[in-house]
Order: C-alpha cells, then sequence, then structure tokens
C-alpha cells in the first residue's frame, strides 16, 4: 500500500507513520480501530487490524463486535498471520483486551451496590496529552503509553451532545 500511501500522505505525515504507527482510533459514537504488531509462534511479526463495535442493548449490557481486516493483495498466508494474531491479541479472548470484557460488567454491578450508590467516580487513569515536539498536525495526541485519554475524550464529547439543546447542539460544516 506504500504507493497509496505516498500519493495521498504528505512526506512529513508518511515520516510520522513510520515513526509512530496508529495503534488506536475511535469514530463517534461507538468504533474502535485497533492496529498492533504481534509476535507470531516462527519468531517473526505480523499486524494485527481490527474494527470494534460497541452498540448498548441497555443499561447492564452492550454488544461488542470485533471484525479482522487484512489487505485484499496479502498473500494466504500473511492472511492467516494477521488472523491469528488479531484472535490472539483482541477482541475478548485476546490478551490485549480480554481484561475490558471481565471489568466494565463488574464495574456497572458495583456503581448500583451499597456503597456505589453513595459516592462518586474516582478516576485516575488519565495522563494528559503529550505531543511530541515536532508533531505537525492537530488533534489529540498522547506519544508513548497512554491510559483512558481518548475513551475520557469520547465521554466528555458524548456528554456534551446529549447535554446540549437541539439548537445549540455541536455540528459540523457538512450536515444537514
Amino acid at each position: 500500500m506504500l504507493p497509496e500511501l505516498k500519493r495521498h500522505i504528505s512526506p512529513e505525515g508518511l515520516r510520522l507513520m513510520a515513526k509512530a504507527p496508529p495503534q488506536v482510533g475511535g469514530m463517534f459514537p461507538n468504533v474502535l480501530v485497533l492496529f498492533i504488531y504481534a509476535p507470531r509462534t516462527d519468531g517473526g511479526a505480523s499486524g494485527a487490524l481490527a474494527l470494534h463495535t460497541y452498540v448498548p442493548r441497555g443499561p447492564d449490557h452492550v454488544e461488542f463486535t470485533n471484525w479482522i481486516f487484512a489487505e485484499k493483495s496479502a498473500s494466504p498466508q500473511m492472511k492467516r498471520d494477521m488472523m491469528a494474531n488479531t484472535v490472539r491479541q483482541a477482541g475478548t479472548s485476546g490478551t490485549v483486551e480480554q481484561d475490558d470484557s471481565d471489568t466494565w460488567p463488574h464495574m456497572s454491578r458495583n456503581a448500583r451496590g451499597a456503597v456505589g450508590r453513595h459516592q462518586t467516580m474516582k478516576y485516575g487513569a488519565l495522563l494528559g496529552e503529550k505531543k511530541p515536539a515536532d508533531w505537525p498536525g492537530g488533534g489529540y495526541v498522547y506519544d508513548g503509553f497512554t491510559k483512558d485519554d481518548t475513551q475520557w475524550n469520547w465521554w466528555l464529547y458524548y456528554r456534551e451532545l446529549m447535554t446540549a439543546k437541539l439548537n445549540e447542539a455541536p455540528h459540523q460544516e457538512n450536515d444537514v
């Protein structure tokens, strides 16, 4: 895909992608894109690319769907490697995300408990924005290891949308 990237992304953008490839991204309101490099059993490494959706199904239930992607022109072996790595790393059974599938339901249950009903949430999983000194673009950027800053920003924006008056709701120029 490098020729396509060179046509559509500036040299500076390509440099950034090579230096710090995207790993996690979100699309409002309920989509997550995950890309990680993962070791293979033969000692090599392959990418793992997945798209997740989270659809609320009630106060205690969320439907989680995980799609796995590979380049159309990738070899059958690379596609198998990417599938295996994505299954091992991502989703409710993966080493990267299995803790989420266990933790999230318990947080909701505990918030309704005897103590949780009478306390405010204490949330210490934020580091704050850390743009590299040579970052040329905009957006929220978290260089290095992050915590839950991107998710927290999502919830803040979601709250803004849900509490806005209809005629004051944030909108994009392309909205009809």
